[in-house]
């Protein structure tokens, strides 16, 4: 349930994404960054997680505590 509400929001998140490179949105800050970027980081750590969450373990359990 985790992964696919982490893929759901990550979904999302690249379609803000998508809309704000279209828009050339810019952070508020004195330093203007395109705020895509961040929302692009967003998106990968979401969608990443959801990936982490269906992917099994490469090793047992009892040799992942050692």
């Amino acid at each position: 349930f985790t992964a696919a509400v982490l893929a759901a929001v990550g979904y999302f998140v690249a379609l803000e994404a998508a809309r704000q490179l279209e828009q050339q949105v810019l952070t508020t800050m004195a330093l203007q960054i395109p705020r895509w970027w961040l929302s692009a980081l967003a998106c990968f750590g979401l969608v990443s997680s959801a990936i982490h969450f269906v992917t099994p373990p490469s090793r047992p359990a009892e040799e992942l505590g050692r």
